[in-house]
């Protein structure tokens, strides 16, 4: 279906374009300088952790698996209200998706409900920074130190995110931004995974290329997750705006939780003084299934895209069929029924925002 006013939409300027036809123009398509200078300049943007780009945000989930050693037979510990790459990359693995119920206002990984569900399989935690939120790492982190497992954030829509001073990607053994075209940057597809320890990052280099240490050499199994030079270039210009792109999705979601606050049947993103959002999604929670339904239809009517982020993967056919009983998570299963997302992107008007707003009230009232 084609839409007035998309969820998201990537902005392309003609510095993007100049930077990507430099690429192209000098024919190394794969294996030239802008993949390095791109792993250089996030690396300088996250204060120095160790970059590894791939070719999607799910390869650097993926990627982050294999080299921090989860195996078959380990149990992960996870979100069931994310996409499902989040799961898909541990089920790759050999390794059992483990899930635990979320915070309520943030809908992200609930830690008391974590540590209910570690066992002697448990291998790692890997939660996912909702929308752009930081999960409360700090917590996550102390419960993994103290039964000596490991964390993975899948920040993938949290890069420039910030929790109590530190950079989103950067707290846990590895995590993983994504550079889809709905992200706050883009590379067309794309991803990064990010290491603490130097020796993870050249082993995850190595698998990024079939397991090849040097041409015809391959030391490890792997897998052809690099990143095209052209994509690199385009996320080198991109990442070079980061700053103003969050700032301008802040003055976005103030003008929509401003407009909301009035009604009690519609709860606005709710975010941790400690944390800086980054936007890349604006949901908003409704009272009941019935009044989300109705604003889901009345803006498609309206020529408005909006989406359900998300549907809780447990649910998913392809888990119910592979997994036997995969738990019951009230909190995520509720926010799956309540939940919408609004368009937010920049290039987003006054006047379609308006629109935006002026529809779903029309419902709620």
């Amino acid at each position: 279906m084609s839409y007035d006013i998309w969820v998201a939409e990537p902005v392309i300027t003609s510095e993007d374009i100049q930077a990507v036809t430099k690429a192209l123009r000098e024919r190394r398509l794969s294996g030239g300088k802008y993949v390095a200078r791109f792993e250089e300049a996030l690396s300088a943007s996250l204060g120095g952790f160790e970059v590894v780009v791939v070719n999607a945000g799910t390869a650097a989930l993926h990627i982050s698996l294999m080299t921090l050693g989860i195996k078959p037979g380990d149990e992960v510990i996870t979100t069931p209200f994310s996409i499902t790459a989040t799961s898909n990359v541990i089920v790759h693995m050999g390794a059992r998706p483990v899930f635990a119920d979320i915070n309520p206002r943030t809908f992200n990984l609930d830690p008391r409900c974590v540590e209910a569900k570690i066992t002697e399989k448990t291998a790692a935690i890997m939660p996912i920074d909702y929308g752009g939120q930081v999960c409360d790492m700090d917590e996550l982190n102390e419960i993994a130190e103290r039964h000596g497992i490991l964390v993975i954030e899948d920040a993938a829509p949290a890069l420039g995110g910030i929790y109590r001073g530190q950079k989103a990607g950067t707290l846990g053994d590895a995590g993983g931004f994504s550079f889809f075209p709905d992200k706050n940057i883009t590379t067309g597809e794309g991803g990064a995974a990010i290491f603490r320890d130097p020796e993870h990052a050249e082993r995850a280099r190595i698998l990024r290329k079939h397991g090849a240490r040097e041409r015809y050499h391959n030391t490890l199994i792997g897998y052809n997750w690099k990143m095209p030079d052209f994509a690199a270039a385009l996320g080198i210009s991109q990442l070079k705006r980061l700053e103003s792109v969050i700032e301008e999705k802040h003055k976005l979601a103030r003008y929509y939780s401003d407009a909301f606050e009035e009604f009690v049947d519609i709860h606005p993103p709710y975010v941790e003084a400690w944390n800086r959002h980054t936007y890349a999604v604006y949901s908003i929670l409704f009272e009941d299934f019935g009044l989300r339904q109705k604003a889901m239809s009345s803006l498609r009517e309206a020529g408005i895209e909006s989406r359900i982020m998300f549907p809780p993967i447990h649910k998913q056919p392809a888990f119910v069929e592979e997994f036997e009983d995969m738990g019951y998570y009230p909190v995520a299963e509720q926010a799956g029924r309540r939940i919408l997302s609004l368009p937010i992107y920049l290039g987003l008007t006054e006047g379609q925002q308006d629109l935006v707003i002026d529809t779903i009230k029309r419902v709620v009232r």
